[in-house]
């Protein structure tokens, strides 16, 4: 029997030469260079030692190998099969042993190259280190494969390639199952990645991928990466019971997700990080042990109409100085809170249900400042929304019913601002304010709660301005802060009085106190400020004692006239704080 390499290079372009079945050891790689076709039938080509590959392709092809075994059992570096250049077309083989995988691609099963093309379909490939490089600008299709047992990725794209990846099996690779990176793109579609070292599949670099209908599963970190500067969409994987996190978002990365699928990951469902901004639309993240979705450093994007039900701390859990907007999630049945907001996060939540959980619909803790509008809190057994620590949350026109404890809570040192919502038929009361906490609670409607409309600690110090409070089975109002009086007032303090024209006065004591107007003040009109200024916790006694004083009578009630035909109340002062005596006006709604 002539030497295999001279029954090939005997062989005229497009011939195809039958390979018979059993065992055959290569003295030497493998040389194609015109375009064959070698086929085999349970055949094996072994190669014990060599350099560089097992198959070498050079030349422009079609090269075809179908139906071999080729195995590498040398101790020194070399891939399997390299395809140098030109057209390769791989089929029904079982590809291992390649070794040492270095910047030369050595240790591939599979390496297409440069500028070659072509597909792998219905292969194995095992035990290399590397299964498969797409390398260059090589643009091949991927479809139906296994590749498992490989020391590092199962696939990786990289550089400049192209490749379709369809219909494959990675698993139990020591990375990651499929790896898109450098500006390589890839388009991944009903891949099974499961039971890989690190990820299901890693896309980084500037890296584009589609990927549609991915299930990435087991996998020892997360189930599908998007990191650095990569883009990507990522459209109804299934993920679950991986390591960490079914999807993971991070760096710089631009992604749209919709309707993915998160379940019974060991972390979160979804985790957005670093300074990732991706839109998450339509996803379901259910049963993950810690949140469904959450939010880490300076993060953010848009989270809309997700089904975020019973995970194991939080539906949405944002944290550090993240600030996404969440617009109509679905909240329910999670193990702590619905949305939770930790740090120093903000952004906006807006027409998202929070239901059923153990804690609160919404709580915002730490020195978050977050929007929340236009939000239901139902069936919680704590507080609908409750705010904690030194928060500053904006808050308005949310409705909080039939929560088991109360509708809203105000703790520790909370300076929140309540405009325009709603608590009704809850067990306790409607709105709770606690703590050293402080903060605007104006034109809120508060009805037929368990015990008390407003209920007010003894330290806490709100402003309190045109709330509905009625239908209360104890009393609309417990009150009891010295500080505190139950008129119609609001809150302009400091960096949050963003309207009118602010007069920077000083009280008896020369401490600082500001004033705003909705119109610019006549000469007179500031020396009634300036005399009011100088006078705390005016009694209407002695505020008429200073007007008679002043000879400002007639000054004064034009004011208040002017005021009140604006629409604004002149608030007496309510004592002295770390910047002084406030004086505000309540701003008509709208």
């Amino acid at each position: 029997m002539l030497d295999l390499q001279a029954q090939i290079d005997a062989l005229k372009d497009g011939e195809t030469l039958e390979l018979p079945s059993g065992q055959l050891e290569l003295g030497a790689p493998l040389l194609l260079r015109r375009p064959i076709r070698l086929q085999g039938s349970a055949t094996t080509l072994l190669l014990r030692q060599g350099r560089e590959a097992v198959v070498r392709l050079q030349g422009a092809g079609p090269f075809y190998l179908v139906g071999l075994r080729l195995i590498y059992l040398g101790e020194g570096p070399a891939r399997v099969v390299w395809a140098e250049s030109g057209e390769l077309h791989v089929e029904d083989c079982h590809i291992s042993g390649a070794r040492w995988v270095d910047d030369r691609g050595l240790g591939c099963g599979v390496h297409f190259s440069h500028e070659s093309r072509g597909s792998l379909t219905f292969c194995e490939l095992f035990n290399n280190d590397l299964g498969v490089l797409i390398d260059h600008q090589s643009q091949v299709r991927l479809e139906s494969n296994r590749c498992y047992d490989n020391r590092l990725a199962g696939m990786r794209l990289q550089c400049y390639s192209r490749a379709r990846v369809s219909q494959n099996e990675c698993r139990a690779n020591g990375q990651a199952g499929i790896w898109v990176t450098g500006q390589a793109w890839g388009e991944l579609e009903g891949n099974r990645c499961h039971s890989n070292g690190t990820h299901g599949i890693l896309l980084n670099g500037q890296s584009q991928s589609r990927c549609l209908g991915n299930e990435v599963s087991q996998n020892h970190h997360h189930g599908l990466s998007v990191e650095e500067q990569a883009w990507a969409s990522l459209d109804q994987q299934v993920c679950e019971d991986n390591g960490l996190c079914g999807l993971d978002i991070g760096g710089e990365s631009k992604v749209l997700a919709t309707a993915n699928y998160c379940t019974q990951n060991a972390w979160h469902g979804i985790q957005v990080r670093d300074a990732a901004w991706p839109m998450l639309w339509q996803n379901r993240c259910r049963h993950n042990q810690h949140s469904g979705v959450a939010y880490y450093g300076q993060s953010g994007g848009c989270a809309k109409d997700q089904w975020l039900e019973e995970n194991g701390q939080y539906a949405v859990q944002v944290s550090d100085q993240s600030s996404p907007s969440l617009n109509n999630n679905r909240c329910s049945r999670n193990g702590l809170s619905g949305l939770a907001y930790f740090g120093q996060s903000g952004g906006r939540a807006q027409s998202n249900q929070c239901t059923h959980h153990p804690y609160h619909g919404i709580q915002v803790s730490d020195q978050a400042q977050p929007l929340l509008e236009q939000n239901s809190c139902q069936n919680n057994q704590l507080f609908g929304l409750a705010c904690f620590g030194d928060s500053k949350a904006l808050v308005r026109q949310n409705h909080c019913q039939q929560n088991s404890q109360g509708g809203f809570y105000v703790g520790d040192q909370a300076e929140p601002q309540l405009w325009e919502n709603q608590a009704t038929e809850n067990g306790s009361c409607g709105l709770q304010v606690v703590g050293r906490s402080a903060g605007l609670l104006a034109e809120n409607h508060l009805a037929n709660n368990g015990a008390y409309g407003i209920q007010i600690g003894p330290d806490a110090s709100p402003w309190l301005s045109a709330n509905s409070v009625q239908g209360h089975s104890l009393s609309d109002y417990s009150c009891l802060s010295s500080e505190v009086v139950l008129l119609e007032k609001a809150r302009t303090q400091g960096k949050r009085m963003a309207e009118g024209h602010h007069l920077n006065l000083q009280d008896g004591d020369g401490k600082g106190l500001t004033v705003v107007l909705p119109f610019e003040p006549k000469p007179a009109e500031k020396l009634v400020l300036e005399a009011l200024a100088r006078h705390s916790k005016l009694s209407e006694a002695e505020l008429s004692k200073v007007a008679g004083t002043r000879r400002i009578a007639g000054l004064l009630e034009s004011l208040q006239e002017k005021l009140t035909r604006a629409g604004l109340d002149l608030l007496h002062n309510q004592g002295q704080g770390s910047e002084g005596a406030i004086y505000a006006f309540r701003f008509p709604s709208g």
